[in-house]
């Protein structure tokens, strides 16, 4: 895994391919579409539940994943509540149309303050060129945001189309050109807990069944994770993902702010929970200064005592 603390503050499923085979199966509802290996459906929308991990899929499992990292406006922490560490989204290779679905994990901040995602995207390195593009989707599918800082409004109920996938890809994407690629993400997303949402399949996710206890106490209308199985250790995880999303759990629980909605076209219960949102991105970014202080600050004084043994 490239992603040391410093690059994590400082440089800090499955749709499968829709395009081709008839007995593909694509619903816009909540979005369900059938995996190509034939392992059934798949949401390409997230519901907030399922946002508190990574959508375990067959191309995730068997490590034919690629993962890039990228930025993400700041527009789509519209779309934030408490535990949220997933956004869904759709790529495109522009050479011939083939489709993938992508993960947008957020996994710190960059120097120039924005947020750091890991793109998941389900297809093989060779499968993708510099000509691929990438969207993220919002909740509902009503919004698409690019790597660039746009955000745009599309309509949602034509998304059940490959024609129309197509065009907002190819008209609102942004190209993964020659964007960093993360080796071994893949391979520290499965060792983390796996949570069983029944109907809905399973996700990794960072957090304890403490961590999901305090998420449920924060917003009550998590009422699917009642009935969650935790499938394995379920133990606290200790990464760079997990130390973004439970400065927020911190945050929320600090404000007593009760948190209700999640999606654009939802209002905020009051301006305590609007704040809440707005420390919490704060709180974040003022972490990434005091680090890049301090690093100043020692590099300051590692050169001060350079020059001083040079005059003696």
């Amino acid at each position: 895994m490239e992603i040391t603390r410093r690059s994590f503050m400082a440089g800090s499923a499955a749709l499968l391919f829709l395009g081709g085979c008839s007995s593909k199966r694509v619903m816009m509802e909540n979005g369900p579409i059938t995996d190509e290996r034939g392992s059934g459906d798949t949401n390409l929308l997230v519901l907030p539940y399922q946002s508190l991990g990574v959508k375990i899929t067959p191309a995730l499992q068997e490590g034919a994943v690629t993962v890039f990292e990228g930025p993400l406006p700041d527009s789509v922490m519209g779309e934030e509540y408490p535990g949220r560490i997933r956004y869904n989204g759709l790529a495109v290779n522009e050479d011939n149309d083939k489709e993938f679905f992508v993960q947008f994990v957020r996994i710190g901040i960059y120097k120039t303050g924005e947020f750091m995602y890991a793109i998941i995207i389900e297809g093989e390195r060779s499968e993708l060129t510099p000509n691929t593009k990438v969207v993220e989707l919002s909740s509902v599918g009503e919004f698409v945001s690019n790597l660039s800082g746009g955000t745009y409004q599309i309509e949602k109920e034509k998304l059940e189309g490959k024609a129309y996938r197509l065009e907002i890809v190819r008209k609102y994407g942004s190209k993964i050109g020659a964007r960093r690629e993360i080796f071994g993400f893949a391979g520290v997303v499965k060792a983390w807990n796996i949570y069983d949402f029944e109907k809905e399949g399973k996700i990794f996710s960072p957090y304890g069944v403490e961590d999901i206890k305090r998420i449920k106490r924060i917003n009550p209308g998590y009422t699917p994770l009642e009935k969650m199985i935790a499938d394995g250790h379920a133990t606290l995880s200790t990464n760079p993902v997990y130390t973004v999303a439970s400065i927020a759990l911190t945050v929320f629980e600090g404000m007593n702010a009760s948190s209700k909605g999640w999606d654009y076209s939802s209002e905020l219960a009051n301006r305590h929970l609007m704040g809440a949102i707005i420390n919490y991105v704060g709180q974040l970014r003022l972490a990434l200064l005091r680090e890049l202080n301090a690093e100043n600050e020692q590099l300051k004084k590692e050169r001060d005592e350079a020059l001083k043994g040079k005059r003696r």
